[in-house]
């Protein structure tokens, strides 16, 4: 799947079949531990450039688990990096990752991205803008998106 940098759906049907398991368990898998994959070679990257620490980036949409909520913002040092303790993937479907941190950053004068939960729009708010920050900037106090966030948070007992 990586290798081909094909979309874990693609091979969904045959990983389920060859493992006689469920399509949405197979795919679960395929994401989770690509994701790990992933993150593992963030990780070895860090440590040969001399990456010292690096800072969890959650995405700021109201599908975002609470775990990873918290995580967002936060700071670890490289070396102390395990996986779903203070590094991605946290739980299956982690959408969560990381940027390296360097003595000299000013996230006063960049972005990251944040999707609307009304419209599903994307747009920039600063890059030090923690989770916490952006839902009680853009959720709390906004009628429509607190009912898609419910409506997302109840999707199975609906």
């Amino acid at each position: 799947m990586l290798i081909q940098g094909r979309n874990p759906k693609t091979l969904v049907k045959e990983f389920s079949k060859t493992f006689d398991t469920k399509e949405y368990e197979a795919y679960r898998l395929l994401h989770t531990e690509g994701s790990f994959i992933m993150g593992q070679g963030t990780l070895a990257g860090y440590q040969e450039d001399g990456v010292k620490k690096y800072r969890i980036l959650a995405t700021l949409d109201v599908k975002t688990s609470d775990k990873c909520r918290g995580m967002d913002g936060k700071e670890f040092n490289v070396e102390d990096a395990v996986v779903g303790v203070n590094y991605w993937p946290f739980h299956p479907h982690c959408r969560t990752t990381d940027v390296p941190v360097y003595e000299d950053d000013d996230l006063s004068e960049e972005t990251r991205t944040a999707r609307d939960p009304v419209t599903g729009k994307t747009h920039d708010v600063k890059a030090d803008m923690t989770y916490e920050q952006w839902h009680s900037k853009h959720i709390e106090n906004n009628p429509k998106a607190l009912l898609e966030e419910k409506k997302w948070k109840n999707r199975h007992g609906d």
